[in-house]
């Protein structure tokens, strides 16, 4: 069965933005390191809250997982305008260097996996603007194979494919 998860993804995403921008950086004595790595920890249990625990998933210890998979998103045509693509191997989705990799890029023709949710700065004021997407497939593309890349929230959607 494969469905879409889009809004609870959404409101998972737009949870975390408000707890951190709201409950963390609004008091400045809260701006430091500690308060990142304790924010962190609120990930998993409100990701079980709000999206498994839905999807009548097993509680598991990481966020998403190789059944959710990222689309282009149907009003903006069947086409993601540009990847950011992590250029270190190998990369890791909480860290690297990102280059463009521009479009379109056709849902045909790519196949990525949702792993996480990305800003720029954890010690800022946050968005959670991306998703991290490890690349499956890409057929103009192997060689992006195993990488991991940024997609704009704004231009995807993202699928829960029960059967893996």
């Amino acid at each position: 069965m494969t469905c879409d998860v889009t809004e609870l993804v959404e409101q998972y995403r737009l949870a975390l933005r408000h707890i951190w921008n709201s409950h963390f950086w609004s008091d400045p004595t809260r701006r430091q390191w500690e308060s990142v790595y304790s924010f962190r920890t609120l990930k998993q249990p409100l990701f079980n809250a709000l999206v498994a625990d839905r999807l009548d998933l097993e509680r598991g210890d990481s966020v998403f997982g190789s059944a959710f998979h990222v689309v282009p998103a149907s009003g903006g045509g069947d086409e993601l305008p540009f990847l950011q693509v992590n250029l270190r191997v190998p990369s890791s989705p909480s860290e690297g260097c990102w280059d463009f990799l521009k479009g379109p890029i056709h849902a045909n023709e790519i196949e990525l996996t949702l792993v996480d949710l990305f800003d720029w700065s954890p010690m800022g004021y946050l968005d959670l603007r991306y998703f991290v997407v490890l690349i499956k497939s890409f057929a103009k593309h192997p060689d992006k194979v195993g990488q991991h890349a940024l997609v704009d929230v704004t231009h995807a959607r993202v699928v829960f494919d029960a059967g893996g």
